[in-house]
């Protein structure tokens, strides 16, 4: 595989994995105002404590592993794009079904 067909591949997988980590962010965003809300009128502490643990586990893990991916494509280092955009979408959608389950 020639460096432009390896150059190509990986930008569609970075659009791709961009696409959807912000799905899986709005997914995620959608679940925090829900637990918000349900912490305003019943879950109370323990449900504000999630949610602000969502929001930083969302910037810890998704967020720079986002900008990881876009920074190793710039510098060519695809593999390492990918994993980091796989990554970064993983994680909201891993949070999303974890508080789903429990």
């Amino acid at each position: 595989m020639g460096m432009l067909e390896k150059h190509n591949r990986a930008r569609r997988m970075l659009s791709m994995n961009t696409a959807l980590f912000g799905l899986s962010s709005l997914a995620l965003g959608a679940d925090l105002i829900w637990g918000s809300v349900q912490s305003l009128f019943g879950a109370g502490v323990p449900g504000f404590v999630g949610v602000v643990l969502g929001i930083v586990l969302w910037a810890a893990f998704g967020l720079t592993n986002i900008r990881g991916a876009w920074k190793a494509f710039a510098r060519s280092e695809y593999e390492k794009s990918q994993r980091k955009g796989i990554i970064s979408w993983l994680v909201p959608l891993g949070m999303v079904i974890f508080d789903m389950l429990f």
